[in-house]
C-alpha cells in the first residue's frame, strides 16, 4: 500500500470497526500475531523504543486484533544485519532497520535510508510520498518479498570522529574509518580503507587498532556510546547522511494476507511513529551534542570546503555506478535526483537561508564558535 495513497473507506471502516468506545471487542480467537525483529540493541537510545511504541499503537488501533511481538538484536537472537533475511524468508515477519543495511543484496536500497548530499528528513518524506519514491521502493523490496514502509528519519548526523582536526584529504590517506551506506562507498574512492561494523564492535575495533576513526549514528546515540572520550574532534557537516530515514518491513505474504482495514492502521501507525520519532532525535541531539562538548570535551570543526567539493565529485561517480546496476537502479537514481535538484533551490531560499540568518543573530555563523 503506497504511503500516499491510503483508503479513506479503508480508514473509515477500521474507525467503524473500533466502535464508539475505540476499541474494538476482544476476539482473541482472531487476533493476528506478528514477530519484528529489530536491528538495535535493546539498550540502545530512542530506536528499539520505537520500534515498539509502533508495535505497541498498531495492537491500540486494532483493537487486540493485530499483535506485534518485538525482538531485538543481540547475542542470544539474531544480528542487527540479519532481519531482512529473517522477514524474507518467513522466519519472522516484520523488521525495524535501516533499509542500507541491504545494500550488498541490491545497491539502490540505500536511497530508501539516506544518501550523501542527498535528501534532508522532510525530504526523503517528500519524495517517497508525493514524488514517485514510495513505488520504486515497494517495487524493490517486494522482489525480496517485504512491504516497506517509512517509520521515521534520525535527521542529518555528523561528519564522524577522528583523532585529530581534518584539514586534507591527503591527511586521510590510508586510515581505516567505519561508516556505513554509500557514504563508505566515497571515503573508500577516496582512499580510506573503509568497513561498516555493528555498533557492539565499534570501540572493541578501535582499540585493537582496527579502525582509526568511525561515524555511527548523531550525537544522541554517539553520547551513549561515548566516542568524545577516544576520538576527540567531530567533524561536520553530515555530508554522508542528510537524514537516516527508518524502515518497517513486513513479509509481503503476510501483508497481503491483511484485511484493507488492517492495511490501513498499520500505515497510520507508522506515520504517527514517523512524526514522533523524528522530533524526538530532534530535541536530543540538540541536548546530547551540548553534553559532549561541556563535559566531554568534544572538538566541533568543519571539514575544509575543498575536501566537501571532492566528496561530492566522489559521490556523483559511486551514484553513476549504482545506477548502472540494473534497470530498475537506474529509476531510483533518476528519481531521486530529480527530485533532489527540483527541490534544493526552495529549500536553501526558505528553510535554508532562514536557519543560516537566525544563527547569525545568534552568533553561530562562526564556524570556530563552536569550540
Amino acid at each position: 500500500m503506497s504511503i500516499a495513497k491510503i483508503d479513506r473507506r479503508a480508514v473509515l471502516g477500521a474507525g467503524a470497526a473500533l466502535g464508539t468506545t475505540g476499541l474494538a471487542a476482544p476476539a482473541l480467537a482472531q487476533t493476528k500475531r506478528f514477530r519484528m525483529v529489530t536491528s538495535w540493541a535493546p539498550e540502545l537510545p530512542i530506536l528499539p523504543d520505537s520500534a515498539q511504541r509502533v508495535a505497541d499503537q498498531i495492537t491500540l488501533l486494532s483493537g487486540g486484533g493485530l499483535t506485534f511481538e518485538v525482538v531485538h538484536a543481540g547475542p542470544d537472537t539474531h544480528g542487527e544485519f540479519d532481519v531482512l533475511d529473517l522477514v524474507r524468508t518467513g522466519r519472522a515477519d516484520a523488521y525495524h532497520s535501516l533499509e542500507q543495511n541491504w545494500q550488498d543484496r541490491h545497491p539502490a536500497y540505500a536511497f530508501f535510508t539516506t544518501v550523501p548530499f542527498g535528501l534532508t528528513a522532510d525530504e526523503m518524506a517528500s519524495w517517497l510520498r508525493f514524488g514517485g519514491g514510495d513505488t520504486l521502493w515497494q517495487e524493490l523490496a517486494n522482489s525480496n518479498s517485504v512491504h516497506p514502509m517509512l517509520v521515521g528519519n534520525t535527521s542529518c548526523q555528523m561528519g564522524g570522529w577522528f583523532a585529530e582536526k581534518v584539514e586534507s584529504l591527503e591527511q586521510l590517506n590510508g586510515k581505516k574509518i567505519s561508516i556505513p551506506g554509500i557514504g563508505g562507498k566515497v571515503w573508500q574512492a577516496a582512499g580510506l580503507d573503509t568497513q561498516s561494523l555493528a555498533g557492539a564492535d565499534l570501540i572493541p575495533a578501535l582499540f585493537e587498532g582496527k579502525i582509526d576513526a568511525l561515524e555511527w549514528f548523531n550525537p544522541h546515540l554517539d553520547l551513549d556510546f561515548g566516542f568524545a572520550k577516544l576520538l576527540p574532534f567531530y567533524m561536520f557537516p553530515g555530508w554522508q547522511e542528510p537524514g537516516d530515514a527508518l524502515a518497517m518491513g513486513i513479509n509481503l505474504g503476510r501483508f497481503e494476507q491483511l484485511t484493507p482495514e488492517e492495511k490501513a492502521l498499520i500505515e497510520v501507525a507508522c506515520q504517527q511513529e514517523s512524526v514522533r520519532v523524528t522530533g524526538e532525535f530532534l530535541a536530543e541531539n540538540g541536548r546530547s551534542l551540548n553534553i559532549m562538548r561541556r563535559e566531554y570535551g568534544a572538538q566541533l570543526e568543519a571539514f575544509p570546503p575543498e575536501l566537501l567539493d571532492r566528496l561530492f565529485e566522489l559521490t556523483d561517480q559511486v551514484l553513476e555506478e549504482i545506477a548502472g546496476h540494473d534497470e530498475l537502479a537506474g529509476r531510483i537514481h533518476g528519481s531521486f535526483l530529480d527530485f533532489r535538484n527540483a527541490t534544493a533551490r526552495y529549500s536553501d531560499i526558505s528553510s535554508g537561508k532562514f536557519v543560516s540568518l537566525r544563527n547569525a543573530a545568534l552568533g553561530l555563523d562562526k564556524v570556530y564558535k563552536y569550540r
